[in-house]
């Protein structure tokens, strides 16, 4: 699992949640210390260590973290690391307007000062490419879909949010809209009954707020996308009134058709459910019945506009 530590000002303590919550969402194991640090535990020696371990530093910066001794002290520790041994990158989020420090203004940084939901997807696909070429960053659970989506012309989503899979090749998704490709995506209404499922699913991991938020985000995620191809309303969005048994990220092209599946019938606590998935030239017969259930859904889903 992907190791990430975030630096921070206390000032900046919700942009730091927030972004660190998105993180664990997708999987990644996220170091934290308000999450990490316990009572009785020497500060300094566990942030040593939690910045030993990660993959990446997540550096915010803005005025507050670049006047922070803490934070001046922790990115230069993951400079040094990224430099000497190459197994650790240092990964600026810029998150209001600041000086950046001289060691790292070479480095590009993602902007969240306009949209989170923009820079949020910057930071995730760089993650991500880094993640490809490095080998000391373990694989994760999500199948490269990376030639079916730039393939393909129709891509079809299920989830109870847009995140996971689909947010990690947002920026693949984009360039296939831009190309003519079309997208549909069902989003869980955030309804009393969905969010009691949720919850229950989740041994209350999950609270209400968590939900709506994570819900709300995708909307967010998909409107940004929106704004950056050519004809938005290859974008549809549909929203369902209870939560599927499972979840789905289909792409179908000319050369390649692939269907990821996320089963979510039972509880779990760590997020981590059963998943495989489906190519049509091995598989036909169960790619056209997870087809024609993501077209079920479909109708029985209603514009967002609606709900």
């Amino acid at each position: 699992m992907i190791q990430v530590f975030i630096s921070y000002s206390s000032v900046d303590k919700i942009s730091a949640k927030q972004l660190a919550t998105d993180l664990r969402v997708l999987g990644y194991d996220v170091w934290l210390d308000e999450w990490s640090i316990v009572v009785g535990q020497h500060i300094a020696t566990e942030i040593e260590k939690g910045i030993q371990k990660a993959d990446f530093i997540i550096l915010l910066l803005s005025k507050s973290s670049t006047k922070s001794h803490w934070v001046d002290r922790e990115w230069k520790i993951a400079y040094w690391e990224e430099l000497k041994s190459q197994t650790t990158t240092v990964l600026p989020v810029l998150i209001d307007d600041c000086e950046l420090p001289t060691l790292i203004q070479d480095k590009k940084y993602a902007d969240m000062r306009n949209s989170y939901a923009v820079g949020f997807r910057d930071l995730v696909d760089a993650i991500e490419r880094y993640k490809s070429t490095s080998s000391s960053i373990l694989s994760f659970e999500y199948p490269d879909f990376s030639e079916t989506i730039s393939d393909a012309s129709q891509i079809d989503v299920l989830g109870f949010d847009f995140g996971g899979g689909s947010i990690r090749y947002y920026s693949i998704v984009e360039e296939s809209l831009n190309r003519g490709c079309s997208i549909r995506v069902i989003l869980c209404k955030p309804s009393p009954a969905v969010i009691q499922t949720l919850t229950f699913r989740s041994y209350a991991t999950r609270q209400e707020k968590t939900i709506i938020d994570s819900i709300n985000r995708s909307i967010v995620y998909i409107d940004a996308l929106k704004s950056k191809i050519k004809d938005p309303s290859s974008i549809q969005v549909r929203t369902l009134e209870y939560v599927s048994p499972y979840g789905l990220f289909l792409a179908s092209g000319k050369r390649s058709s692939k269907i990821y599946v996320k089963l979510m019938p039972f509880r779990v606590s760590t997020g981590q459910y059963p998943t495989f998935c489906v190519d049509k030239q091995i598989d036909e017969k169960w790619f056209v019945f997870f087809a024609r259930q993501y077209d079920l859904f479909w109708k029985a889903s209603v514009p967002l506009c609606d709900s």
